[in-house]
């Protein structure tokens, strides 16, 4: 499809309204402790009357060889079972592998869980990572899957060379579409793990070599292109009015996005917005026909503080903002980039609630419990 004749929209956050501290609740669903001092990439969903929380959990730093994935329930959202690891690079005979969190999907029978895996091609003496990122071999996406949320499957292999931002998402036509950094997978089939294609933003810069997506082909991606930012990752996608809008973090003051007009067959060459963000992860969601949100840390000091909700009316002016947490919280363990007080959020709408997951100092889980009556 000829996207350039296509209008993009001047997605923003500008607002001349007050922003207001809303009321909720708060649950801990994991806090560190020395041995599992790193916690990250956050997941929460709810299937068969509970609710699922997922994260990366690590021995000290962030990605480092070992990481796994950890799962922990809840009845309420708020009081959260301990965690256990669910997978991890054990149950492939590569301990120094890393696993990393990608989040939930369920057709209402069966609950998956995603999580991304890779390994460095080289690692320090001391048998982790090493500061400067080495190379990634045998990137690949995961998928378990439980028809309880208790027994789960063997860890099955989607063939999509691709560490997920976030996971498959609905589009009106029933499409699933996961939400990468620079490839944007999608499926029609509804059970999440068969038939995934790879469009994506990514162009020429692979030059006919092997494809992949994670935080190394991120700076591949946008210098072969010549995005005119400092990184394009991370996206976060909501449909309005038939068009996908893929919004983009780009490491500096303010978000990127793509648009696709043939529900995920292709995406437009990405541009700035005026919807400001602080280098940090961020999350879409849709509370009901034309009433869109969007968490992030908009205050561009640097630290993901604090964690805001952006409302919008009509998908492209989020000119309504709100704070949802701006508590402090001191770091209890040291780790190499580990920092940033409000990260990596992700959040569902159930029952006339909005439940954020996200990580403090990359080290603890936290969940917020918001009445969406408090938005009127």
């Amino acid at each position: 499809m000829n996207t350039e004749s296509y209008k993009i929209a001047n997605v923003n956050n500008k607002t001349e309204e007050p922003t207001i501290k809303l009321r909720s609740q708060k649950g801990v669903v994991f806090s560190p402790r020395k041995g599992l001092s790193y916690a990250h990439h956050a997941f929460i969903c709810f299937f068969k009357g509970k609710f699922y929380a997922c994260f990366s959990g690590g021995i000290k730093n962030e990605d480092d060889c070992g990481q796994s994935v950890m799962l922990s329930t809840s009845d309420d959202g708020i009081i959260w079972s301990e965690p256990y690891a669910v997978i991890s690079p054990s149950s492939f005979d590569k301990p120094k592998a890393v696993l990393t969190a990608s989040g939930f999907y369920s057709d209402g029978d069966t609950l998956n869980l995603y999580f991304g895996y890779f390994e460095y091609a080289k690692i320090g003496e001391d048998g982790n990572r090493l500061a400067v990122d080495s190379h990634h071999t045998r990137t690949q996406l995961f998928v378990l899957r439980s028809g309880d949320g208790i027994t789960w499957g063997k860890p099955i292999g989607l063939n999509l060379p691709v560490v997920a931002n976030h996971p498959p998402q609905t589009t009106s036509t029933g499409r699933l579409i996961i939400s990468g950094s620079v490839i944007f997978p999608y499926t029609d089939n509804p059970n999440g793990v068969d038939g995934w294609k790879m469009p994506g933003i990514y162009g020429d810069a692979f030059s006919g070599g092997k494809v992949f997506d994670d935080s190394e082909s991120i700076h591949l991606v946008t210098k072969a292109n010549g995005f005119e930012c400092n990184l394009i990752c991370e996206g976060s996608f909501f449909e309005s009015n038939g068009v996908l809008r893929m919004l983009l973090r780009s490491n500096s003051d303010y978000l990127w996005i793509s648009e696709s007009y043939d529900n995920g067959e292709s995406w437009t060459r990405p541009q700035k917005t005026n919807f400001t963000n602080a280098n940090a992860k961020f999350h879409f969601g849709k509370i009901e026909k034309n009433k869109f949100y969007c968490i992030n840390n908009a205050s561009l000091t640097g630290d993901r503080y604090p964690l805001y909700l952006h409302l919008s009316l009509d998908g492209i002016n989020f000119n309504k903002t709100y704070i949802l947490r701006d508590e402090q919280y001191d770091m209890q363990f040291s780790g190499l980039f580990k920092g940033g007080a409000y990260a990596y959020p992700h959040s569902i709408v159930h029952n006339g609630y909005l439940y954020v997951i996200y990580s403090m100092k990359k080290e603890r889980i936290e969940v917020t419990k918001l009445n969406l009556n408090e938005l009127n």
